[in-house]
This record gives C-alpha cells, sequence and structure tokens, in this order.
C-alpha cells in the first residue's frame, strides 16, 4: 500500500529534475544565441533556405559559442527518437517571409521578446504536433530569455501554434509574429 503511494512521487520528482534540467539546457543555448547575435548585428542564427533547422545551432557551434560534441538533447528525450543532428530533441525557428517573400530570421529587439525560438521537439501525426519529452506539453525558449513549460503549443503571439505557420504548415512564419519551430530536420 505504502508503495502505491510512494511510486507516483517518485515518478513525479523525476519528471520535474527531467523538466528543469531540459529548460537549463535551453538556458545555456540562449547564451550562445546571445553571444552570436552580439557579433552579428542583433540577429539569431537563421535557418536559411532548404536548409534544416539543425544548421542554426551548427553556426553556433562552429562560432565557438556551443561547446563541440553530441547534440543538444532534452534529458526525458527518447534517444531512438532523437535525430543525431546538432538540434538534436529541440525544434528551433524557421524564420518569417517579409512582405516580399524573402526569408528573415529574428533578431534582438523589443518587439521579439515574447516570440517563441526554441523547444521540445514534438511528434508530428496527422498533421498534428504532440509533446514527446514531457508529459502534458514542451518547454518553450522565448526571444527574452524566458523559458516556460506550456501545456498547449498555442503559446505564441495572439495564440499562435508554435510548431506551424498560420497556414498549418510546417514552414516559414507568415510575418514576424507567425512563429514557426521545426524539428532538427525539418526546413522553412
Amino acid at each position: 500500500a505504502v508503495l502505491a503511494l510512494v511510486f507516483p512521487a517518485v515518478v513525479h520528482v523525476r519528471q520535474r529534475a527531467q523538466q528543469t534540467a531540459c529548460q537549463d539546457n535551453m538556458r545555456q543555448f540562449y547564451q550562445a544565441a546571445i553571444g552570436y547575435s552580439d557579433t552579428n548585428d542583433g540577429r539569431f542564427p537563421q535557418v536559411r533556405e532548404s536548409q534544416p533547422a539543425t544548421t542554426a545551432a551548427d553556426a553556433l557551434k562552429l562560432a565557438g559559442y556551443l561547446p563541440q560534441g553530441g547534440p543538444l538533447v532534452c534529458p526525458a528525450a527518447n534517444p531512438v527518437e532523437t535525430p543525431a543532428l546538432t538540434l538534436g530533441s529541440y525544434a528551433y525557428s524557421l524564420g518569417f517571409r517579409d512582405e516580399n517573400g524573402a526569408l528573415c530570421g529574428l533578431d534582438r529587439r523589443p518587439e521579439t521578446t515574447y516570440l517563441p525560438i526554441l523547444a521540445d521537439a514534438p511528434r508530428r501525426q496527422a498533421g498534428e504536433a504532440f509533446p514527446i519529452n514531457h508529459r502534458n506539453g514542451q518547454n518553450v525558449l522565448f526571444a527574452g530569455g524566458n523559458v516556460r513549460f506550456c501545456t498547449t503549443t498555442t503559446v505564441g503571439v495572439d495564440g499562435d501554434d508554435i510548431f506551424s505557420n498560420a497556414r498549418g504548415q510546417v514552414a516559414a512564419g507568415l510575418n514576424l509574429y507567425d512563429t514557426s519551430l521545426g524539428r532538427a530536420e525539418e526546413r522553412p
């Protein structure tokens, strides 16, 4: 009977520790992105046209802002489902299209503070994004540096789904405020 009470508590403590460690990974990523932006006119690493999202994390490693070595991995991620790419178990901003259709990345300015830039990568199934690293949600890093555990994917500006653009596509956003985060292998 005691075991029936203790086991759920132990599982909860373990999940919470993994969630916190994941948030710490995101903060380290943010510090690397800030260092990069300091030497790149305030711009965060941008995923280029037809390149996978992992290239943003590759740029941070190449510039010396992230340590060399394996991929960025959430402690709660299933190793079997984690790509062996630098971005690992996270999803990064695929950028947005300006009024001329050009692909743009995010930069550091007051109007981007609340835009999601990184999150636990989802599993995609039938056009839906489902959290896989944490039960009931995902950690999200915002461009201003704050990290939150979110129980829905609609935490972008005006309730925007952060894992697809306004057309429901895994592609660059349709404007600055249309957040679209892509898994390591996904492209704008």
